[in-house]
């Protein structure tokens, strides 16, 4: 009984001391779902069977590039990654959002991983070579609830 009176006082003051009531001027980073029309979607649909995008807007000059990393898990331990890619943020407007794409596309018993980062003025892409699927596979994508602000 201790022990759970402990835990759930630590998950309290975790609780509370997070908030999404955030103002946008005192943020770093923000994540945002992108809504997509039906065309954009069925775009979406060609490049890859599994495939996330959202828009990122960047507010911390000190910022210059952006990591995309897709990791590998077996039983809750960490694999390798899959494809890491780095994008930089000079060349970019920072006055307007920037898109990412992760991708991942089935080909026969192979798949392929793709990333793209994409602002109104640059971009940049990315994608791995041809790898098996194993045997046994499944993959799952966690959604964040968004905006989601970094500070």
């Amino acid at each position: 009984m201790k022990y759970c009176f402990h835990f759930l006082l630590i998950f309290f003051i975790f609780l509370t001391a997070c908030s999404t009531n955030v103002q946008n001027e005192e943020v770093d980073l923000k994540i945002s779902d992108v809504k997509l029309t039906q065309l954009e979607q069925g775009m979406m649909n060609l490049v890859g069977d599994n495939s996330i995008i959202f828009e990122m807007q960047v507010k911390n000059d000190a910022a210059n590039e952006i990591e995309l990393t897709v990791d590998h898990y077996e039983n809750g331990e960490l694999q390798g990654t899959e494809m890491y890619f780095t994008a930089s943020l000079h060349d970019m407007d920072d006055s307007n959002p920037i898109h990412i794409i992760i991708a991942n596309r089935g080909i026969n018993d192979q798949h392929q991983w793709i990333g793209s980062v994409i602002a109104e003025d640059s971009s940049a892409s990315f994608q791995t070579d041809l790898t098996a699927i194993p045997v046994h596979s499944a993959s799952t994508f966690v959604p964040i609830d968004t905006p989601f602000p970094f500070n």
